[in-house]
């Protein structure tokens, strides 16, 4: 008979030993954030402030002085509006910032809107109607 050989069982597997190292902390990232500026109140200067209210001004007196029979207002008016130009550009010159450079400029614009067209109307009228 053969004989028949009962393997002997083989002991178990064990796992081998492995360390597992502690996960590293996590990595925490610093951005700078550069938040924008905090808005602060832009006033202009007071030249060219006034240089714009006074181009308003300029514009309301040549509109009056199309009235019939108030064309002699436009001599009171053409005055002020070179005076108010003198003003604009000298405000223009000493701007520090763009508001008030905006502000000598919407000025100098109503000005030389009034001028232009109060001149016209004293032409067309003959400076009395």
């Amino acid at each position: 008979m053969k004989e028949t050989i009962t393997p002997e069982p083989l002991p178990p597997k064990s796992a081998p030993l492995v360390r597992v190292a502690a996960p590293p902390p996590p990595q925490i990232q610093v951005v700078a954030y550069a938040g924008p500026a905090p808005a602060v109140a832009a006033s202009d200067s007071g030249l060219s402030a006034t240089v714009r209210t006074m181009g308003i001004i300029a514009i309301s007196l040549m509109l009056i002085a199309f009235i019939p029979c108030l064309g002699w207002l436009n001599y009171l008016n053409l005055t002020f509006s070179f005076i108010t130009v003198i003003l604009s550009i000298v405000a223009l010159a000493s701007a520090k910032t763009d508001s008030a450079r905006g502000s000598a400029v919407i000025g100098l614009a109503l000005v030389v809107v009034a001028i232009s067209l109060g001149v016209g109307r004293l032409i067309i009228g003959g400076g009395c109607l």
